[in-house]
């Protein structure tokens, strides 16, 4: 019990003294959403990363402001300046804006992998597995390993509009497609809301995602990476995580 109140009150000194510096941030968020890590203003529902954010504001007292563009219009609003913030990047992601970028600490891993119909699935372990497949995919993404095999005409590539517009032209075998690449807590939280079942394969893609700070707000990024370092710890990422996909 003692042990416990010291824990508590050592966290409440820590709060006080993020909390001295708060500040106000503008965050980018998909106009078009993107379940459940971003959810549409018309739906009304926060989503994985907005979640963290409000964690955040609880230890840190910033207050995030939450701004909905589509992706062009987002990345020219944050190399202009009237966007602090966009959570969930790799690096590797805004390699042509490193110049005017900061990254915080990762946050959490972002899984791509191999969706079947049930009962349908095969061995994909390299480009190789899959010659000779038709693969939906969103149009757009880029999927290191396998964008050779896209290019050259050995494995077919189908472009669908969003993630689960994939899933609706996966579930209907005559339309052709062998598989899916898809995030998987996209698929999972299709799953749990949609009534849609699917077959889970492989890992085809895993990176650390991260918030990418505008180089303006650098001095914030030792307390938010503070407060992110605490919600890791505490376990509190994974629950939000839990919270859309089990």
């Amino acid at each position: 019990m003692q042990v416990r109140l010291i824990s508590c009150f050592l966290i409440s000194i820590i709060c006080l003294s993020l909390k001295s510096h708060a500040d106000t941030f503008n965050v980018a968020l998909l106009k078009s959403g993107l379940p459940p890590y971003i959810f549409t203003q018309q739906e009304r529902k926060s989503g994985i990363y907005v979640d963290i954010l409000k964690e955040i504001e609880k230890i840190t007292g910033d207050k995030f402001v939450l701004r909905y563009y589509p992706i062009k219009r987002s990345i020219k609003a944050f190399s202009a300046g009237d966007i602090d913030i966009e959570p969930g990047i790799n690096p590797a992601w805004r390699k042509q804006w490193q110049s005017e970028s900061l990254y915080s600490a990762p946050f959490m891993m972002y899984t791509d992998i191999v969706a079947f119909r049930r009962n349908e699935s095969f061995k994909v372990s390299n480009a190789q597995d899959l010659v000779g497949k038709k693969i939906a995919t969103v149009k757009g993404y880029y999927y290191p390993g396998y964008q050779a095999g896209f290019n050259s005409k050995k494995i077919t590539r189908y472009n669908l509009i969003h993630e689960f517009q994939l899933l609706q032209f996966l579930s209907v075998k005559q339309r052709g497609a062998d598989a899916g690449f898809i995030n998987k807590n996209v698929l999972l939280y299709y799953m749990k809301t949609k009534n849609v079942k699917f077959d889970m394969g492989d890992v085809i893609g895993n990176v650390p995602i991260m918030f990418r700070f505008h180089k303006n707000k650098a001095k914030a990024l030792p307390r938010f990476n503070e407060a992110l370092e605490h919600l890791i710890e505490n376990g509190k990422i994974n629950e939000i995580v839990k919270r859309y996909n089990e």
